[in-house]
């Protein structure tokens, strides 16, 4: 046996230092449980909540949609509001009358 852990060859490594591949699974699946469970995912009903996540989906891309609506009707206005202030004040300048 090597006197210092740098001295073993990787063999010998892999002896010594076999991982419990099961006991590493089970660990890392509570773990994983557990984070849901704090989160506010049930592991025990997938299709709840994968009908949850569609349904958060689905609104933030109808949210997504009306936002976007919204900015061209703001838009929209000040270019028009713009270009009335401007056609008024042309009109003033001519001293146009009517349309």
């Amino acid at each position: 046996m090597p006197d210092k852990i740098s001295d073993l060859t990787v063999d010998e490594f892999k002896d010594i230092f076999k991982p419990d591949t099961e006991f590493i699974k089970g660990v890392v699946s509570e773990i994983c449980q557990t984070s849901f469970v704090h989160v506010g995912i049930d592991v025990e009903k997938p299709d709840e909540q994968r009908a949850d996540f569609f349904y958060l989906r689905r609104s933030r891309k109808v949210a997504e949609k009306a936002g976007n609506a919204l900015r061209i009707a703001i838009i929209t206005g000040g270019v028009g509001g713009l270009f009335t202030a401007l056609w008024a004040g042309v009109k003033s300048l001519l001293k146009i009358k009517g349309g």
